[in-house]
């Protein structure tokens, strides 16, 4: 990603364009970024924000002349109608927007106090807690950070006279060609510097450079350098349509807006005093970045103060254009909320890890040759807007490499589906020790969390998916396919991309599973690296990542509700919560109890999908199972959770407990006894009671010892559950499902009998507990299972989606509507459906 800074989209004439980072002020910014309460206020508003570099008012004016022009160059930046930010480095902190103490102080200071700040100095001037003025280089990168689309300065740098020998070449260059989709208002490069030169490293780095209604490429005093522009523009409205062409492009790169100087400087004067300036500096020795100060002081000198004057006219000019630039970017964008949604625009994810990796670079790494591992959609998801989220999941986005002897078998095998026996009479191919054997090899995007995601945007529940790839192959071609989903699928949103995020160096890897299965299907060794989520899905991210769902979802602590603006929700319940949040078992046991706790703090429900045995525990070990709402285990994972909650009781054997690991093996018995009808359900229901009221319990934080649940601290009393009730539903495969829930005092929810496809339940009471048992809904079974390893996830899916589009239908109609997406899941190749629908599903009647 990436940038976790990235925005999210609205639709403008068909593209999609960023939505300003409403959310500033919510999500948590990165370490270090500190916004002033107007940048703020304005970025939530929508408002346009203009960034101003500090460069110039340390080391490139005198004082008092400085302080001066950066008061009035703010001062056209309101009057035009945006919110000016000035951005330093002061006191550890890249700040965005100065107070007026903090604008004179670092005028009056000047270079005495404040270092020269570009990109390369940042990480150290943070860390000593200097004070650094930012040139066009850092302004950019911090700019880009806290979501502004626009920065205005006086001229860029560009290659030194004589960089053939000394190869010094502004940074500024390098980082326009990095932070993408902003728009830099200059007024061209220095005369001081090789202009040719530097045009050539800005094609180089493939900077769009446009002059603003001119075709000559202006030389900062004066308006023309000699050379031509290598494009015109003239208007702010064709700007921003330039951002829009370039985001959906996925172009990686600003913009370079060069004005011309309106009071320029006369021109033989100021040259002759630039070559006599050069040669000193030659004579003196001077490198780096005291190079472009010493000249700048000694032209102005040098031309009696016409330099400077020019200089002060040519930064309120640009001002006064960038600020024309921001409202008409700002108008497009807010045209676009009001705008069709059926635009298909490319959304490019961006990866930011607190501020502390390098800007611009993410955009360039996801655009790797982006192999796209699956076959095309088949239909496009369902078309409900994507604002605001109803579903966030958290968890896995994995690349599975399946190989098997044959031609057909399963894939997707890191999804949370039922692991079960193929057909007894399939053709078993072996593979052989030690050799290689003939077979098929597939890559598939895959992972529980990426894959019930899928499922909901296809269903058209708009979801969005917090998750972390890597700047690999794999992690470009898993973020192209999500892209793809979008809307409804949400993986960027505010000034921070704190949902999909992009890990960034060499030792990050894109989950992946490997995967060897024998000629049916069944697994015969495989190895997982899942490393990526332990590393980089810390607690802080899942909390932000949460935080800006629920921020967009209109959800704040206690589970208010506050509707967002031009969001339409026709389709959806809104009775049901404003968030659901669902979460696999790949987080870490800190990052899961995070997740838990903030969303038990904002009366959110949360649905656990255990994703294999070893990870069915997660909520147990982080302390948290009271705050789940909802769990999905298999019968393995039923099993296995319920032992180690008994052993966290001491509880020891019990009537009616068994072994985890012969669970499975029981309730296949009690099918293949023959029995039918009402006298299978029940049989069914009784066999998996005693494990299924054990982890109710504890979900209901019933019990000694405390188990499920941490000790002490706050949020440690049980979650209301969904619709005030808990639940477990224990999948079966082909063999279909049990349903459980702990009863309300008032009787509990109104029992839906019936679903899609006929579904049958079957109810048994005991106490305060519910157990029903579902079939697999249909009139007949299912002619061919093509692959059942995406079937759970795909359950989750559907039942998460009738959870938020009907809830008042209950419980059971969800697990209908789950398991008729599962029945359809199981006939593909893929794990979810492409042609799966929210109407198909509803409106199914199968026969087979």
């Amino acid at each position: 990603m990436p940038r976790l800074y990235r925005p999210s989209f609205r639709h403008v004439q068909g593209m999609r364009i960023p939505w300003h980072r409403a959310i500033a002020r919510y999500a948590s910014l990165p370490r270090g970024l500190r916004l002033s309460s107007a940048v703020q206020a304005a970025l939530a508003a929508h408002k346009p924000v203009v960034a101003l570099e500090s460069t110039i008012i340390t080391h490139g004016m005198p004082f008092p002349t400085n302080l001066q022009t950066a008061r009035e160059v703010e001062k056209i930046v309101s009057a035009g109608g945006a919110t000016p930010a000035t951005i330093a480095v002061m006191d550890g902190h890249c700040c965005v927007g100065l107070s007026p103490s903090q604008l004179e102080a670092l005028a009056r200071e000047g270079p005495e106090r404040a270092i020269k700040c570009s990109r390369r100095d940042l990480s150290w001037a943070l860390m000593t807690r200097s004070w650094g003025a930012t040139t066009v280089a850092s302004t950019l990168h911090i700019a880009h950070l806290a979501g502004i689309r626009v920065f205005v300065t006086g001229g860029v740098g560009g290659v030194h006279r004589g960089a053939e020998e000394t190869l010094d070449i502004s940074a500024d260059l390098m980082e326009l060609g990095r932070v993408p989709n902003m728009a830099v208002v200059c007024a061209g490069v220095k005369s001081i510097l090789d202009i040719e030169k530097t045009l050539e490293v800005l094609e180089t780095q493939g900077v769009p450079v446009v002059g603003y209604r001119t075709d000559t490429f202006p030389a900062f005093f004066t308006p023309d350098s000699g050379l031509g522009a290598p494009s015109r523009v003239d208007s702010p409205e064709e700007v921003a349509g330039m951002l829009v062409a370039s985001l959906s492009a996925r172009l990686p790169g600003s913009i370079l807006v060069a004005v011309p100087n309106p009071a320029p400087a006369e021109a033989s004067a100021t040259q002759g005093a630039i070559d006599e300036a050069l040669h000193a500096a030659e004579t003196m020795g001077l490198r780096g970045q005291a190079v472009t100060p010493f000249l700048l002081e000694r032209v102005n000198k040098a031309t009696g103060g016409a330099s400077l004057r020019a200089n002060i006219e040519l930064v309120k000019n640009n001002a006064r254009v960038g600020t024309e630039i921001a409202v008409a970017i700002a108008a497009q964008e807010e045209g676009g909320m009001s705008g069709n949604g059926g635009g298909r625009g490319i959304g490019a994810m961006e990866g930011r890890e607190g501020g502390r990796e390098a800007a611009g670079m993410a955009e360039q790494r996801l655009s790797l040759p982006s192999t796209r591992l699956s076959k095309p959609t088949a239909s496009p998801p369902s078309r409900t807007p994507s604002f605001p989220p109803r579903v966030l999941v958290v968890g896995g986005a994995v690349m599975d490499v399946v190989g098997s002897p044959g031609s057909d078998s399963g894939d997707s095998w890191t999804g949370g589906g039922e692991k079960h026996p193929r057909s007894l009479d399939a053709h078993l191919e072996r593979l052989e020790p030690g050799s290689s054997t003939p077979g098929r090899v597939r890559q598939k995007e895959g992972g529980v969390a990426r894959n019930v995601a899928e499922g909901l945007a296809r269903l058209g529940v708009p979801t969005a998916f917090l998750s972390v790839v890597a700047q690999d192959p794999a992690g470009a071609a898993l973020a192209s396919s999500l892209r793809a989903l979008a809307p409804p699928l949400l993986l960027e949103c505010g000034h921070e991309d704190v949902l999909l995020h992009q890990a960034l160096g060499p030792g990050h890897r894109t989950a992946s599973c490997l995967v060897a299965l024998d000629g049916g299907g069944e697994l015969v060794a495989a190895v997982a690296d899942m490393a990526i989520f332990r590393d980089y899905l810390t607690p802080e991210r899942v909390v932000a990542g949460l935080e800006t769902a629920a921020v967009l979802a209109g959800a704040r602590k206690g589970g208010e509700m506050e509707p967002s603006a031009g969001a339409p929700q026709a389709s959806l319940d809104p009775h049901a919560a404003p968030l659901l949040v669902v979460s696999d078992g790949n987080l870490s046991i800190a990052a899961f109890r995070a997740l838990a706790h903030a969303c038990a703090s904002r009366g959110l429900p949360l649905l656990f999908e255990p994703t294999s045995v070893s990870k069915a525990c997660l909520p147990l070990q982080a302390g948290a199972l009271h705050h789940t709402s909802l769990i999905t285990p298999n019968l393995k994972e039923l099993g296995r959770l319920a032992h180690s909650i008994r052993e966290g009781r001491r509880e020891g054997a019990k009537e009616g407990d068994m072994a985890w690991e012969r669970l499975e093996q029981d309730v296949v018995a009690v099918f293949g006894k023959g029995s039918s009808g009402e006298r299978l359900e029940r049989e069914v229901v009784a066999r998996l009671q005693a494990d299924v009221e054990v982890v109710l319990g504890a979900m209901a934080d019933e019990g000694e010892g405390s188990v499920g649940r941490e000790k002490e601290g706050e949020n440690s009393s049980a979650s209301p559950g969904w619709m005030g009730e808990k639940h477990v539903l224990v999948t079966m495969g082909p063999r279909g499902l049990v349903w459980a829930s702990r009863r309300r005092e008032d009787g509990g929810e109104a029992v839906q009998e019936g679903g899609p496809g006929g579904c049958r339940g079957a109810k048994a009471k005991r106490g305060a507990i519910e157990m029903r048992y579902f079939a697999v809904p249909g009139a007949t079974p299912v002619k061919r299972m093509v692959n059942c390893t995406g079937a759970g996830d795909t359950f989750v899916a559907g039942l998460v989606a009738a959870l938020v589009r009907g809830s008042e239908r209950g419980m059971g109609w969800a697990v209908a509507v789950g398991l008729a997406a599962a029945r359809e899941s199981v006939q593909v190749e893929e794990a979810v459906p492409r042609h799966m629908t929210w109407e198909g599903l509803t409106g199914a009647r199968w026969g087979g």
